[in-house]
């Protein structure tokens, strides 16, 4: 496996063990964003408040020139 791929790998292991934590609100929802195109990472959570929709970028990853930024 190469160095990129393995970046990738231990990215996705790592949000998705966060991501299994659930919130206290049985409300919020976890949301994992995997780009492996843009190689952008992310883990949400996400809920509706009356009509408005709030959301939190709870842990964001990106790799850029070789390097989990």
């Amino acid at each position: 496996m190469d160095k990129l791929e393995q970046y990738r790998q231990c990215i996705q292991t790592i949000l998705t063990r966060h991501g299994n934590y659930k919130p206290k609100c049985e409300e919020i929802e976890s949301e994992l964003i995997f780009d492996t195109i843009h190689d952008h990472y992310q883990l949400m959570r996400v809920a509706w408040n009356g009509l408005s929709r709030v959301y939190h970028s709870i842990i964001h990853f990106d790799i850029k020139n070789g390097k989990i930024l």
